[in-house]
């Protein structure tokens, strides 16, 4: 199961929680082998003789590798593999704060009483930006999903948005939505009566740090000629030749700006107070 993220957004840090599901595994790829510091076969064979004694003839980690990686087959043994998941998650701040997206006034400046329709829309941009902090060269190959959601707090409505981005690769997903009312909240103004309508939302900020660990497993395919230890080929698995650098840690920062919680209020023009309000 692909890597996926439910980022679920509350009032503060301790009512947000981010949710990971699944892993990334395939066969190693000549930019992971980049990432791990054995691009070259004579960078994986001076770790074969620091491991094993011997430096090696051939050095193969993939049953396609000419001349002798279709020994994997012949013995059953496993190649090498990337495997990627999530080891821990740190979420590191939650800001929301009330603003007013739009104004729209409503007069009556008729000689006789009249109701108006206080409809009202904005458009609005919620965003979601990552950028990854790694020394090592990030090319995973795949994609990460995600969902992120906002818990309501004076509606049953939430605010929701789908996102995918590539491993390693920053970049920022951008959701336009309209939010208000076409329907409006009805209003009768008397002559020279005037409103407010405001439209009012819950303007959010959500900071998420997510550590991944990059994992090798399987096994070098050694090939020695004259043998060594009475052997030709030798399998020697690759978590031991690297020891703890089989394992490396990569660091995505998310970023997530977004409107929530919106809601339409009529307000008299001289005195402010509230008529009438509307959850959306």
């Amino acid at each position: 199961m692909p890597i996926n993220l439910e980022i679920i957004s509350g009032s503060d840090v301790f009512n947000t929680e981010v949710l990971p599901f699944g892993y990334e595994e395939h066969f190693i790829t000549p930019e992971e082998r980049e990432m791990f510091n054995i691009g070259k076969d004579s960078q994986l064979k001076s770790a074969v003789e620091n491991h094993f004694g011997e430096r090696p003839e051939d050095v193969h980690l993939l049953p396609e590798d000419y001349p002798w990686g279709k020994i994997y087959n012949d013995y059953n043994w496993s190649p090498v593999k990337a495997s990627y998941y999530v080891a821990d998650i740190s979420i590191l701040d939650v800001q929301q704060e009330k603003v007013i997206i739009s104004q729209k006034e409503f007069e009556n400046k008729s000689s006789i009483a009249a109701t108006y329709n206080a409809s009202i829309t904005e458009s609005v941009a919620n965003t979601i930006e990552s950028s990854w902090n790694s020394s090592n060269k990030l090319s995973g190959g795949f994609n990460i999903k995600g969902k992120f959601s906002v818990l309501a707090v004076e509606t049953e409505a939430t605010t929701s948005i789908g996102f995918e981005h590539t491993w390693g690769k920053g970049g920022t997903t951008r959701h336009m939505t309209t939010v208000g009312t076409t329907t409006g909240l009805s209003v009768t103004l008397k002559p020279k009566e005037a409103v407010i309508a405001e439209l009012t939302a819950t303007r959010g900020r959500l900071k998420v740090e997510i550590n991944y660990n990059v994992l090798l497993s399987g096994s070098i395919l050694a090939n020695y000629y004259p043998p060594y230890k009475d052997h030709h080929f030798w399998f020697l698995p690759i978590r031991k030749v690297l020891d703890k650098k089989s394992t490396k840690k990569v660091t995505e920062n998310i970023l997530i700006n977004y409107y929530s919680n919106t809601k339409v209020v009529l307000r008299d023009k001289k005195s402010s107070k509230i008529i009438k309000s509307m959850n959306i």
